[in-house]
């Protein structure tokens, strides 16, 4: 379940991050999937720093 909200939030946040961000455009799909990457590997760091409370407003925050 935890991987499903992952993908979810990581595609949102690639297209918005790109609105946000400005610059050179790589596509749609590109920035999707830099998203999903980035949720991911926030997740993977916050687990790191033993960080329990893992929301989708910290996931959302660290990945933008």
């Amino acid at each position: 379940m935890l991987s499903l909200w992952l993908v979810v939030i990581g595609i949102l946040i690639g297209l918005a991050t790109r609105t946000i961000a400005g610059g050179k455009a790589y596509g749609s799909v590109a920035d999707a999937l830099l998203g999903v990457t980035g949720a991911f590997a926030v997740d993977w760091v916050l687990g790191l720093f033993n960080h329990t409370a893992r929301y989708w407003v910290d996931s959302t925050v660290f990945t933008i």
